[in-house]
């Protein structure tokens, strides 16, 4: 064992002395020369002189002074430069690049900073200053699939606690827990080479990591995406062809710190992924969605190759964000799009979500789609195609308005999901869809007869519930008539209702979109009387007799509204017959007594009322009592 030790020993220190001394050859040299994008390599350069190369980068990047950025980025490069294992090399003020003689890509980022960290909120400019796309998008649909994969590949260097910022692991888990609670299926894999071979079929893509381009030897620019896998020797050889074939890089970025109150960032060397992995391992659903927020992820060449694997929406940095500003951002799109009122502004009542397209038009009007780097400038979320199959990521409820013959949903559904593909429940019961009533916009089931929380699913998918009101009143009907005749009804009135206000845009204050149709329910109705007689004075011969009583239907109709620009209008009627003198006579409610006029409360009650008509000898009297809701809408009511 100490031979073993000490014969390993011996050969690294040989190993090591062969680098330095390559390396103070090219440092001896009088005017070196950088061969810049034109090396593209052609020579050989060994499994343990790499290792050697990449360990002894990283051992310098770690012990700069981290004081000066620039600085430190010009110490990388003229290391870089003195090594004769590179073929070409570049410093910009996002970091170092090389290549080694064999090709391979060597990249290292040092460009971050600590301003921008809080989150913008232009009050002022909160309103719906753009305009809607939902014209202009061939469909309105949603994933086709409802696996996800939302993962970091940042280390706790990233994990922000300062007021005001948003770590990329808590954000990654908040996305994650959205999308779950949506009907999605996220993974919590770590972004590793392996985890991005099996890449195929999700609904949904979201990977925030580090990102840049690199010069090719033809003069183009290729972006390196980095990946959760540290570079190991046993994996060079693993994946020795993805290397060669530029699908994989090296890449150096700070991941961790150092503890304490003067702590320094501490670098790894990751392997990074190209469009050329994009191509040859991964693919995406039909109408999926995917963002890549790391710098420079709008590089055309990475996200065409997304798009040509099946991604339908791609989103993509135009720059190098700022890291701070970049997260939230990320966050909010999420927030919006799927309702989870976690990101600023909060707002009451909570939000539903939104078409994807209104989301990014907000996001563009109130500048919540862009970072400003003090040396980059600004980066610019971008999105491709500007008009995407995929508008939703979630199903949306704008209305439901129930009827004798059916119950209509209004919102943003996708297409047809076909047989068996959707549900809808009301108070946790299925409610059967009808056959060929589905379109993007409108759902058409059988009627309900109660009410509660609506919720549609498409694929797994589920909106956000909103509640279907039920309404309890009473209304009794006198006709006083001489001496003592008198008729009675006493009628329970139950209907259904939609009394929720609604937001239409983003972040707008809901508004109230009716009147809205109520609908009774058959448990309406009750019973009538009738009774009394008038006798001639003072010889009390018998004039008239009243006689009868028993169940009795009503029919309700009429309309909710809150605006206070009409009032709710509800009407009740009923016939029935009762003995006059023995004769059957109809019995009905005046038309003007039975009709209640009045606003809702906000508590949702209606308030009661008293009318009277009628005329002659008779007197008639309508007495609405106070209908109270159940199922009302409250201040955690998405809107």
């Amino acid at each position: 064992m100490a031979t073993q030790v000490s014969l390993r020993m011996i050969s690294g220190f040989l190993l090591l002395l062969v680098l330095i001394a390559g390396a103070s050859c090219k440092k001896d040299s009088p005017n070196p020369v950088d061969p810049g994008p034109g090396g593209g390599g052609g020579g050989s350069v060994s499994d343990s002189l790499r290792s050697v190369v990449l360990d002894s980068l990283v051992s310098k990047i770690n012990q700069l002074p981290q004081i000066d950025r620039n600085a430190d980025n010009q110490t990388i490069y003229q290391y870089v430069r003195s090594l004769s294992a590179f073929s070409a090399s570049g410093v910009r003020s996002s970091g170092v690049w090389a290549r080694f003689q064999d090709g391979r890509v060597w990249a290292y980022v040092n460009n971050l900073e600590g301003t921008d960290t809080s989150w913008s909120r232009p009050t002022s400019t909160i309103q719906a200053t753009y305009s809607s796309r939902s014209s202009l998008a061939p469909t309105e649909d949603l994933p086709q699939s409802n696996a996800a994969r939302v993962m970091n590949g940042l280390g706790p260097k990233f994990d922000y606690t300062d007021p005001g910022t948003v770590g990329f692991t808590q954000a990654a888990n908040n996305i994650r827990s959205w999308l779950q609670e949506a009907g999605y299926s996220p993974s919590s894999s770590a972004m590793t080479i392996q985890e991005l071979k099996s890449v195929s079929g999700d609904g949904v893509f979201y990977y925030s990591t580090h990102g840049d381009t690199v010069p090719m030897p033809d003069g183009s620019y290729t972006l390196g995406v980095w990946t959760a896998t540290q570079r190991t020797p046993a994996d060079d050889a693993l994946y020795q062809a993805d290397l060669d074939a530029g699908r994989l890089w090296y890449f150096s970025a700070p991941h961790s710190k150092t503890p304490g109150f003067f702590s320094k960032d501490v670098s790894e060397v990751h392997y990074a992924f190209t469009h050329e992995f994009v191509r040859t391992y991964m693919s995406f659903g039909p109408r999926s969605v995917v963002f890549i927020n790391a710098c420079k992820s709008g590089h055309q060449q990475f996200r065409d190759a997304c798009i040509m694997k099946g991604a339908d929406l791609y989103l993509g940095w135009s720059n190098y964000a700022e890291a701070h500003k970049a997260v939230r951002i990320a966050q909010f799109f999420f927030d919006r799009a799927l309702g989870a009122n976690a990101e600023n502004p909060v707002l009451a009542p909570p939000q539903k979500g939104y078409q994807l397209y209104d989301i990014l038009g907000f996001m563009n009007s109130t500048g919540r789609d862009f970072t400003v780097h003090s040396q980059h400038g600004r980066a610019d979320l971008q999105q491709y195609p500007f008009n995407s199959n995929v508008t939703m990521l979630r199903p949306l409820i704008y209305y439901v308005s129930p009827s004798s013959n059916e119950l209509r949903i209004g919102g943003w559904f996708g297409s047809n999901p076909g047989q068996g593909g959707a549900t809808v429940t009301v108070g946790g019961t299925l409610v059967p869809i009808r056959f060929g009533a589905w379109n993007e916009s409108t759902i058409i089931c059988e009627p309900v007869q109660h009410g509660g929380d609506v919720v549609v699913s498409v694929r797994g998918r589920k909106s956000k519930p909103v509640p279907l009101t039920k309404f309890n009143g009473t209304f009794i009907y006198t006709v006083q008539g001489r001496g003592s005749l008198v008729r009675h009804m006493y009628l329970t009135i139950e209907f259904l209702a939609d009394v929720r206000t609604n937001r239409i845009q983003v972040d707008q204050t809901p508004a109230w979109e009716g009147p809205r149709n109520v609908y009774a329910l058959a448990t309406t109705g009750g019973t009538f009387d009738a009774s009394g007689e008038y006798r001639n004075l003072p010889d009390t011969t018998l004039i008239e007799s009243w006689a009868g009583g028993g169940s009795i239907a009503a029919m309700v109709s009429g309309s909710i509204d809150r605006s206070g620009l009409t009032p709710t209008s509800i009407y009740i009627a009923s016939n029935s017959t009762y003995l006059r003198n023995g004769t059957v006579t109809p019995f009905s409610i005046l038309p003007t007594v039975g009709i209640l006029q009045t606003q809702i409360t906000d508590a949702y009650e209606i308030p009661g009322a008293t009318y009277t008509g009628g005329g002659g000898s008779e007197t008639h009297t309508g007495e609405f009592l106070t209908f109270t809701p159940t199922f009302a809408p409250t201040s955690q009511t998405v809107r």
